[in-house]
């Protein structure tokens, strides 16, 4: 069981105040949780979350949690990251891959370091062995704990070609032979281009460049940075089309923009909605805010095509993932320049909007 060595009551601190941190910290060696950003072993459940984490329950309780879900209806997608691991080399627990092979799971620079532009250790899917233990292991949770769809993280790391052989492998499993129809599986991920597998370095990539008639799909960031503004890589006091964009522009964007940029940045996002809510297709002709009509691959996003897909199932629009703000906070941060810190204390602590009780509390 784990220790407890903090024994402060953190309620008495403010919500911003580092002693919560300090509380993480202190047992960060002693319990099994983590954020599960950490692959070691790709074939096999999180122990953490099971009765037991040493032995089969770990295995059992997934299975029954998966049956539990589709009992009530409801679909599992498996959140799976192939990208990296968390650890490489010879001596560290929690290296795998570099003990079968030393080297060889790999994606290195020009002067031999591994590359770490995931976070940690990029695997080479370009490899064959490293792209069949991906293909191989996306099958075993299909068949073996019968997953409905696998949303991979950071996709764009891994070849075109990996996933389309992922493709085919499901496609050919069948409900008289593997216990689930294969066909039926979503596969969607993070398209993002960057890194050393930016532009095709290593060979093509599954990013949303390459993506359009392949039928996997991909997260649309022209949707998100249009309805909230900005990118996750922008100030985030940056508005967009639900966060008073033109219409109640705070002093951030009075200071960046004048009134009729402002209104011209909105009708560009506002096709950019448009174009997305038609799936993004490249084909797909619509009118311009400047006038005139042009196909989805016309409008541009920054430097490259807005529209990427050739199929609606190739897109999947969002307004917030887990990673940056959620859009709570992103519409609390644009509209907050000006607000008094009574206001501001008050939305600390009713982040949900106006008090309508003790229960109310952000999920």
């Amino acid at each position: 069981m784990t220790k407890c060595l903090f024994q402060d009551d953190l309620s008495k601190h403010a919500i911003d105040s580092e002693e919560q941190q300090a509380a993480v910290l202190a047992i960060a060696d002693e319990d099994g949780f983590n954020w599960g950003y950490d692959p070691v072993h790709y074939m096999a459940p999180e122990g953490s979350y099971a009765s037991d984490p040493d032995g089969c329950a770990r295995v059992v309780e997934f299975r029954q949690m998966v049956q539990s879900l589709h009992g009530l209806g409801l679909k599992v997608v498996l959140d799976v990251v192939y990208n990296h691991t968390f650890a490489a080399g010879q001596h560290t627990r929690y290296s795998v891959l570099d003990k079968v092979v030393p080297g060889y799971y790999y994606r290195r620079m020009e002067n031999g370091d591994i590359c770490m532009s995931t976070c940690c250790n990029n695997t080479a899917s370009e490899h064959a062995m490293c792209e069949r233990l991906v293909i191989d292991d996306i099958v075993h949770w299909a068949k073996g704990y019968k997953i409905d769809g696998f949303r991979f993280d950071i996709m764009g790391h891994l070849m075109l070609s990996t996933m389309k052989k992922i493709q085919a492998a499901l496609a050919a499993l069948t409900l008289e032979a593997d216990g689930v129809d294969g066909k039926g599986l979503y596969i969607y991920g993070e398209a993002w281009d960057f890194g050393e597998v930016s532009s095709n370095q290593r060979g093509v990539n599954a990013s949303q460049a390459n993506l359009g008639g392949t039928g996997l799909g991909s997260f649309n960031d022209r949707f998100r940075d249009a309805v909230v503004g900005g990118s996750p890589f922008a100030s985030p006091l940056f508005q967009g089309w639900v966060t008073g964009l033109g219409t109640a522009s705070n002093q951030f964007m009075q200071e960046r923009m004048n009134g009729e940029a402002c209104r011209d940045l909105l009708m560009e996002y506002t096709d950019q909605l448009r174009l997305s809510m038609a799936a993004n297709l490249q084909d797909y002709h619509m009118e311009s805010f400047k006038g005139g009509v042009k196909a989805g691959r016309e409008f541009m996003y920054s430097s490259q095509p807005s529209a990427y897909a050739k199929q609606p199932w190739e897109t999947v629009n969002y307004a917030d993932c887990h990673d940056g703000q959620t859009l709570f906070d992103q519409v609390t941060s644009t509209l907050i320049v000006g607000f008094s810190q009574e206001v501001i204390s008050s939305l600390a602590r009713h982040p949900l909007g106006p008090e309508v009780g003790e229960s109310n509390q952000r999920s």
